[in-house]
């Protein structure tokens, strides 16, 4: 399993550095939980994502209406992609 989370979280940097390269601007969405240490993260490449994106933090459990208000507001070029931890 915690092979599987740095896995994830490794992921999150490959795309968020991609997206940086071609010019993007980028906003992520965390639980305020991440700014913890952890042993499912490397805190390293969070550190590294937050030089890259803009990221806000939360503690709301249900933030689905900030997520489409957020991407609706941002305009026709907005992407809106899922982590694998959001969903149902």
């Amino acid at each position: 399993m915690m092979a599987k989370c740095l896995c994830v979280y490794m992921q999150l940097l490959v795309v968020v550095s991609e997206l940086e390269r071609q010019g993007l601007v980028i906003l992520v969405l965390w639980r305020k939980h991440m700014q913890r240490p952890s042993r499912r993260w490397d805190r390293h490449d969070m550190s590294l994502v937050q030089q890259k994106a803009h990221c806000f933090f939360t503690d709301i459990s249900e933030d689905d209406p900030f997520l489409l208000y957020a991407t609706l507001h941002s305009g026709n070029h907005c992407n809106f992609e899922l982590g694998p931890d959001a969903g149902p």
